[in-house]
């Protein structure tokens, strides 16, 4: 029983983990991954700009031209002031400007969450089975001892001529 209820804990702290790594990836790993295979445009902020998921990054409306076609839309990026214009990357009406490597990477940690849930969940703890491995007591040998009786009959001695 407590080899079940370990085994039902350790799936669902991994489904967990697992979960809990990927809903917070796909919130903030995942635009600043996928936007290296947009096509980068110079974009022009316009507006306010308010705060995005989280502390240091800004969500902005802003203005591009794709191709004679002008568009507008929301800009997501770090440091972004009003009038100012950037190299970001466009997909219909959201453009992102690239993070920092180091910031990515930094996105991109929730991912470990994802790998230590999957291995939790399918890992499994090398226990040999009683029937295939070395037990105590399995020398092999003759078992030893006996009895445990030893000496015995003693008398015997006296001499006869």
């Amino acid at each position: 029983m407590g080899n079940f209820l370990s085994a039902v804990v350790r799936v669902l702290l991994g489904l967990t983990l697992g979960a809990v790594g990927a809903l917070v990836f796909t919130q903030i790993g995942w635009p600043y991954l996928t936007a290296y295979l947009r096509a980068e445009r110079t974009v022009t902020v316009d507006g306010p700009c308010k705060q995005g998921m989280n502390e240091s990054e800004q969500v902005c409306a802003a203005s591009w031209t794709v191709g004679d076609t002008a568009a507008r839309g929301e800009l997501r990026g770090h440091g972004l002031a009003a009038g100012e214009r950037v190299a970001a990357r466009v997909d219909g009406t959201s453009a992102i400007v690239l993070a920092e490597p180091l910031t990515l990477l930094l996105y991109c940690t929730p991912l470990l969450f994802v790998l230590a849930g999957l291995v939790m969940v399918f890992s499994r703890r090398g226990r040999r089975s009683s029937g295939g491995g070395w037990e105590v007591g399995d020398g092999g040998g003759d078992g030893g001892g006996g009895d445990g009786g030893g000496g015995g009959g003693g008398g015997g001695g006296g001499g006869g001529d």
